[in-house]
């Protein structure tokens, strides 16, 4: 279907273009934005470029076609090219202006999310990545282990790699580190972290890395979107200018268009069905969701206690304001963690002091993930927890 229609642009664009040519815009636009000979093979264009061109070279032929032809055509003609010009000048200015003001509010860049993005990339431009797959951030343990050597191995998503925090030092294993490392000197901690890893992603890294690291401690630090397995779509709103063939180069390059486009997302509707009614709706209690979720876990529960009995999951709620809408999901979860013998340590009570003030809770402005001062909490938590599991592991020499 859409061949077809690229190749009718193709076909009927050029002719119309060139009996529009009562100006050089309406040949131009007609001609090299429908895909002539010189488009297509001196500057290559995919094939959604060629079609949204091809009908911008359609719309303004015909257009200055009917005002060549009909009464009155040509004035209407020339106060359009006049306030075309205006307007494209006007645009040309604000997105200066914009570029170069964005450029210095955000000299050092800023943390979004899971966008992606040229003050992202500006944010994490100075990131310290460890050996393992990810990439990932945080401590790392060289190999073979020696005698007498304590290790804990860390398994997580974005939070753990430390989405929004801009030094290593600052992440909750680099801290966790410190703080066990004062109980015990020869413990080690190795972080095997990625944004929007999956459960399996963590079966595979577990099996993968487990046998050279030999840990005596693994911990899994858990979120709700883990449950997802890969087949479910999250729900999500459609942009209409996302479709547009320059967007995925504006919005990688370009300050202001990756900021108006995450404002303008943030402000417009969203998707009717909200992510809580989604996970909600696909990963209660014996939905296939979560049977597939609970299978897979038991898979990775029983690699983990393949390299040692001592297992522990960090469970790090999904808050809103100061509630916990997805509670559900986590008394799900510690059930099941009951079930496959590991050991739990809920996060959500060690919150409270934070969840009523987004700017210590979030880690920028434009981020809800946890902020280093969150890392920091998570950090002494796990150590107490431990310590408290494992009192002679910790115990000094």
């Amino acid at each position: 279907m859409k061949e077809s229609r690229t190749r009718q642009v193709l076909l009927w664009g050029v002719p119309i273009a060139l009996l529009a040519t009562d100006g050089l815009q309406a040949l131009l636009v007609g001609d090299l934005g429908n895909g002539s000979i010189f488009a297509r093979h001196i500057y290559p264009l995919e094939r959604a470029a060629l079609f949204q061109l091809g009908i911008l070279g359609l719309a303004w032929a015909a257009f200055a076609t009917i005002c060549r032809f009909g009464p009155g055509g040509r004035e209407v003609l020339a106060r359009v090219k006049s306030v075309t010009w205006r307007l494209a000048l006007s645009a040309a200015v604000f997105c200066v202006v914009g570029e170069v003001a964005l450029r210095l509010v955000f000299w050092n860049g800023m943390s979004f999310g899971r966008h992606g993005g040229p003050l992202v990339a500006r944010f994490e431009r100075d990131f310290r990545l460890n050996r393992f797959d990810g990439p990932s951030r945080g401590p790392d343990c060289s190999a073979p282990k020696a005698p007498g050597t304590l290790r804990v191995m860390v398994l997580g998503d974005s939070i753990t790699w430390g989405q929004g925090v801009r030094d290593e030092d600052d992440l909750y294993t680099s801290r966790l580190g410190l703080l066990l490392r004062k109980r015990k000197p020869q413990v080690e901690v190795a972080a095997l972290a990625r944004g929007g890893r999956e459960l399996i992603g963590h079966v595979e890294q577990t099996r993968k890395w487990g046998p050279e690291l030999q840990p005596d401690v693994i911990v899994y630090q858990w979120y709700v979107n883990d449950i997802e397995i890969g087949d479910e779509q999250r729900p999500a709103a459609d942009r209409i200018w996302r479709r547009l063939f320059v967007h995925p180069v504006l919005v990688r390059y370009s300050y202001l268009w990756f900021f108006l486009d995450y404002q303008a997302d943030l402000l417009l509707p969203q998707h009717p069905k909200t992510y809580r009614a989604f996970l909600l709706e696909n990963f209660g209690p014996g939905t296939p969701g979560w049977v597939r979720f609970e299978t897979l876990f038991r898979e990775w529960a029983a690699a983990a206690k393949a390299l040692t009995p001592r297992v522990l999951v960090v469970l790090f709620p999904h808050l809103e304001g100061s509630t916990h809408p997805l509670a559900t999901i986590h008394d799900q979860m510690r059930d099941l963690c009951r079930v496959t013998g590991v050991e739990v340590v809920d996060f959500v009570e060690s919150l409270e002091d934070f969840r009523n003030d987004p700017r210590t809770l979030h880690a920028t402005p434009y981020d809800a993930h946890p902020s280093a001062e969150v890392h920091a909490r998570l950090a002494e938590v796990l150590d107490k927890r431990l310590v408290e599991l494992w009192p002679r592991l910790f115990e000094p020499e």
